[in-house]
């Protein structure tokens, strides 16, 4: 297997052979496992290659004519460098890298300081942006094994027999599954920030690790191009238990891409010495996207011990900016035994009984996109929510106790006014994944009505958040918030 490393600037050596396609995708690390390198200067070949705008970026170039574009470190990364021993350390990493063992050790004796780490706050947007309003072809979709390859080398092969195992065991996400997910088709025009944004909707997906999105071109004067999609699965299948003391605790199984179609179940067996009835179940039923509505639906039903519950959830949330439309559904029946603290007693044993129907609708009205290197859109945004609570059975509600076991209706209207961007991080909510950690501010004016048994009250609040990067502090995230009823003028 030969490739060629293209690194504008830095070389000035003929090329072996022209450039022909070029597949761009925004990688944030430099290939590993290479067997055989020529570098070869930017103008070595075709100026009608890549545009002027990819200038800065390494082309990883395949023989068979595939070819990978890994941006960005542009000028910043690699100027001044001695090469030589930046090459000796790169070869000791990759050996290293082998075993976990070595791996450590490697990350505990050397610290990189030649390498500055890339902003990756506008990889992908502004490598879109290049080809702006160009007809989508083909949408090619490569799916990667779990263990092994990773979006920034797909290459690499595992060598642990466990996990060749597990390789062969998983069955990926079928590809109409992923396609349902896509917000753009074949014969579309291209739109950077709808690609920005549908990257980040499959990550978000629970069976999906990570995703990349690539262009790759047609010809040198096409008008049209092929989006590649690089997608690697989470291993789905998952055992968990947890111990609330000596005598109780639970046990869970699930497996969150059964037979690669997209749909999660969970089995909870929850158990408890100290009651009459010892065992306990819950069962879940997860879809994140039916039938490509972007519509996530959950089924959720539990019994254990004085708690019977049935939950059906439907919901669509604003998350992409082609996603105007947004609501949701929610039912519940419950029912239980339970003991209430009181301001100066506790009631033992209440029964109660009730059924829950919430459901809200909100429509969002772009104002302006923002580019650069802080891509943000900012909207105005309203909503309006109707929640009914119904109780069976109950104890006895009075006018000025026992509020949580009273009939009631809520009528709510939003308005708001936001601005959200994300850019691409880790080591923020997790650990080893890539995370897309959102960015701006948002303002939201609520104002409604309650209807119960004994009193009519309006209701109003105002609210505020705001996140933005920190660099090297990491994240920032606030909330303020203030929310009354009003009854009696007070």
């Amino acid at each position: 297997m030969r490739w060629q490393i293209l690194l504008p600037y830095l070389f000035a050596q003929p090329a072996g052979r022209p450039v022909r396609d070029t597949i761009a995708f925004p990688f944030p690390d430099t290939a590993q496992g290479i067997s055989a390198v020529t570098f070869v200067a930017a103008d070595a070949g075709p100026a009608e290659t890549a545009p002027d705008t990819m200038t800065d970026y390494l082309r990883f170039i395949h023989e068979d004519e595939d070819s990978l574009l890994y941006n960005p470190f542009g000028k910043e990364y690699g100027n001044g460098l001695n090469n030589r021993t930046r090459a000796f350390y790169d070869s000791l990493k990759i050996k290293a890298e082998n075993k976990r063992f070595t791996r450590e050790l490697y990350n505990a004796l050397f610290t990189d300081t030649t390498r500055k780490a890339p902003s990756e706050k506008t990889l992908d947007l502004e490598l879109f942006k290049a080809y702006e309003d160009k007809i989508i072809r083909n949408i090619i979709i490569k799916r990667l094994d779990i263990f092994g390859p990773t979006l920034t080398d797909t290459s690499l092969v595992t060598t642990s027999l466990i996990k060749r195992i597990g390789n062969n065991l998983h069955i990926h996400t079928h590809l109409p599954v992923i396609r349902r997910s896509l917000l753009f088709g074949e014969g579309d025009k291209l739109n950077p920030f709808l690609l920005f944004d549908n990257e980040r909707l499959i990550r978000d997906l629970p069976y999906i690790g990570d995703s990349r999105f690539g262009i790759q071109e047609t010809g040198t004067q096409s008008d049209s191009v092929d989006v590649i999609i690089l997608v690697k699965d989470v291993w789905p299948i998952g055992l968990g238990a947890a111990l609330s003391g000596f005598q109780a605790g639970n046990a869970a199984l699930w497996h969150s891409n059964v037979l690669g179609f997209g749909h999660e179940f969970e089995a909870k067996l929850f158990w408890d010495n100290t009651r009459d009835q010892i065992l306990g179940t819950s069962l879940l039923y997860n879809d994140a996207n039916i039938l490509g509505s972007f519509i996530k639906g959950n089924a959720y039903f539990a019994d254990r011990w004085d708690l019977k519950t049935y939950r059906l959830d439907l919901k669509r949330d604003f998350i992409a900016s082609e996603i105007n439309w947004a609501g949701a559904i929610n039912f519940e029946k419950t029912d239980a035994i339970q003991d209430m603290g009181m301001r100066d007693t506790t009631i033992k044993g209440i029964a109660f009984s009730f059924r829950n129907y919430d459901m809200w609708v909100g429509r969002s009205f772009e104002i302006r996109s923002r580019t650069g290197s802080w891509p943000a859109k900012t909207s105005l945004f309203m909503a309006g929510r109707f929640l009914s609570a119904n109780y069976t059975r109950a104890p006895s509600a009075f006018e000025d106790s026992l509020y949580r076991f009273q009939d009631k209706t809520q009528i709510l209207v939003s308005l708001g006014f936001a601005r959200q961007g994300f850019y691409r991080s880790n080591l923020i909510y997790s650990f080893g994944q890539t995370e897309d950690v959102p960015f701006g501010f948002l303002v939201k004016f609520t104002g409604g009505i309650e209807q119960g048994p004994y009193k009519y009250r309006p209701y109003f609040s105002l609210s505020s958040s705001a996140g933005f990067s920190a660099g090297r502090w990491g994240y920032c995230f606030g909330v303020a918030e203030f929310g009354s009823f009003v009854y009696d003028g007070a």
